[in-house]
């Protein structure tokens, strides 16, 4: 029996998304290079403007990563928003749902998505404007929570990665994703226990081939 057209049009969709993703990785800094230099602060920037050119950079291909792999992520396929057997992430924020809740992992990374872009909109775009006060909270939040849709994405769609060829592209992101938190200590230690065995397997060398 054939596949339905939705079915096929979805699949040509995430095919698609995937050819955009390798596109774009080719043309980003990202996960090539010697990481040991490329995730020092450059003498030009300041922190605050270094730190949050990464951080949209990270969330661009993170979104991108996660366009391609979303047909298979569903609120029936994932119900909840895990990493592996032991590690279930509740969402909660200062607006709708000020207590953790549990929700299907599309809809957590939707809400996380949001957020993180919503924090990225209060940075300045003058020279002349002021960085918010909580800047150092603002973007350690970011950054944990962008790790989750990598610790999912590898505890539960790494095959789905596999067949759309884009696991090397994730692996080179999230290489040079922890090199660059790890610098500038912006990731507990605990967060990372998920793909404990990948993040140091990945950490051993300090150039992506």
């Amino acid at each position: 029996m054939a596949p339905s057209t939705t079915v096929m049009e979805v699949r040509n969709s995430a095919s698609q998304a995937a050819e955009n993703l390798r596109a774009t990785f080719s043309r980003l800094t990202i996960g090539s290079g010697n990481l040991r230099l490329l995730v020092q602060l450059p003498e030009s920037d300041t922190y605050q403007d270094f730190v949050s050119v990464q951080l949209l950079e990270f969330y661009n291909i993170l979104t991108m990563i996660y366009e391609v792999v979303s047909y298979d992520c569903t609120k029936e396929s994932c119900p909840e928003m895990t990493a592996g057997s032991q590690h279930r992430y509740l969402w909660r924020d200062n607006d709708k749902y000020p207590q953790p809740t549990s929700m299907p992992a599309p809809d957590y990374i939707y809400m996380l998505f949001a957020y993180v872009k919503q924090q990225i909109e209060r940075f300045p775009t003058d020279a002349n404007e002021s960085w918010p006060s909580d800047f150092d909270s603002i973007v350690k939040t970011c950054f944990r929570r962008l790790f989750r849709v990598f610790a999912h994405l590898y505890t539960k769609h790494y095959e789905t990665m596999e067949h759309c060829h884009i696991e090397q592209s994730v692996n080179s992101t999230l290489k040079h994703f922890l090199f660059f938190v790890k610098e500038y200590n912006l990731i507990n230690e605990s967060e990372f226990r998920p793909i404990a065995n990948l993040c140091n397997d990945l950490l051993q060398r300090d150039t992506i081939n």
